[in-house]
C-alpha cells in the first residue's frame, strides 16, 4: 500500500475500484422473493447507500463493515420489530441467509428512548460531576 510521510495509507494513491457498487445497475442481482426478503433488501440499500442489492449478495463485500452492521441491526429492530444481534449479521451476510436465521427469533417490540422535558437542571452520573469538577480546575488555572 502507498503511505504518507506520516505512516498512514495513502488513500488518494491508490488505483480506482473496478467497480463502483454503490452505483450497481442491479444487473445479476437475485430479487427478494418473500416479504421479509425484501423489507431486508430495503434496509440493506438504505445502511450502504447502495442501489442495488440482491438477496445473495454478501453484506461485507459490497461496503458493509462492523458499524453498518451495527446500524442495520438497529434498523431490523426498528422495522421490523425483531432483535439480531449482531453476530448474526456476521454468521449470516446475506438477505436470504439472514432471513432464514431470523425466521426463528420471537417479535421483541422497538422502544426508543423519549426525549427529555425541558428543564433546569438534569441528573448527572458520578463520572458526570467528576469530568464538571475536573473542567472547572482547568479554567480556574490549577490545570
Amino acid at each position: 500500500f502507498p503511505l504518507t510521510p506520516n505512516g498512514k495509507i495513502d488513500r488518494s494513491a491508490l488505483p480506482a475500484p473496478d467497480v463502483d457498487l454503490a452505483e450497481r445497475s442491479g444487473e445479476g442481482t437475485e430479487a427478494p422473493r418473500t416479504v421479509l426478503e425484501t423489507r431486508l433488501t430495503e434496509l440493506w440499500r438504505e445502511v450502504l447507500g447502495a442501489e442495488a442489492v440482491g438477496i445473495r449478495d454478501h453484506f461485507f463485500e459490497i461496503g458493509g463493515h462492523s458499524l453498518r452492521a451495527a446500524a442495520l441491526t438497529a434498523r431490523i429492530h426498528q422495522a421490523l420489530q425483531v432483535e439480531v444481534p449482531m453476530r448474526m449479521v456476521f454468521e449470516h451476510p446475506t438477505v436470504e441467509s439472514l432471513a432464514q436465521a431470523m425466521e426463528g427469533l420471537q417479535p421483541n417490540p422497538y422502544a426508543g428512548i423519549p426525549a427529555a422535558g425541558e428543564q433546569e437542571s438534569y441528573p448527572v452520573s458520578s463520572a458526570q460531576k467528576r469530568l464538571y469538577v475536573l473542567s472547572q480546575l482547568e479554567t480556574d488555572g490549577f490545570g
